[in-house]
C-alpha cells in the first residue's frame, strides 16, 4: 500500500555535471526522457552496487 506514494525531493547537482546529464539525455533522447530519469537510475545504480558490497563483507567477518 505504502509503496504506491511518490515523495519528490530537490537535490543540488554540480554544474559540471548537470550539463555531463544533459548531453548525454541529448544523445539518447530515445532511450531516457528526462534529466530526472537518468538521475534517479544512476542513483539506484549506486545504491544497489553498495548494497551488494555490504551483503558481501558481512559473511567475512
Amino acid at each position: 500500500m505504502w509503496r504506491d506514494i511518490v515523495v519528490d525531493r530537490v537535490v543540488k547537482i554540480d554544474g559540471e555535471l548537470l550539463k555531463k546529464i544533459e548531453r548525454f539525455v541529448k544523445d539518447n533522447k530515445f532511450e531516457y526522457s528526462s534529466k530526472k530519469q537518468v538521475v534517479n537510475l544512476a542513483i539506484l545504480e549506486f545504491l544497489n552496487s553498495k548494497s551488494l558490497d555490504n551483503s558481501s563483507k558481512g559473511g567475512q567477518k
